[in-house]
């Protein structure tokens, strides 16, 4: 509680002390505004460059090198399959009898 008292008193103190000097008027000062513009910046030239389209594509015929071994191979193939198929489900028939 003294404490809080002893700050109490030292601030009145420090204030009326502070009151009693009188303030020095500041003397009015002129401004000097400058306005300085920016620069502007430069803009890039954009240069626009036309292409004519690409003529269309002539169509060229391919060469007849295809033969039809490879679907004979084909058929071929799935014969053999089939048949291996047959053999083993006749077997399998044949067992349960």
């Amino acid at each position: 509680m003294i404490r809080l008292l002893a700050v109490v008193l030292t601030t009145a103190l420090a204030a009326l002390a502070c009151a009693s000097e009188p303030e020095p008027v500041p003397e009015p000062v002129e401004e000097v505004v400058v306005v300085v513009e920016p620069e502007p910046e430069p803009v890039e030239e954009v240069v626009v460059v036309e292409v004519a389209p690409p003529p269309p594509p002539v169509r060229v015929a391919l060469p007849k090198t295809a033969s039809p071994m490879p679907l004979v191979g084909v058929l071929g193939a799935s014969a053999l399959g089939l048949a291996g198929v047959v053999r083993v489900s006749r077997r399998r028939l044949l067992r349960r009898d």
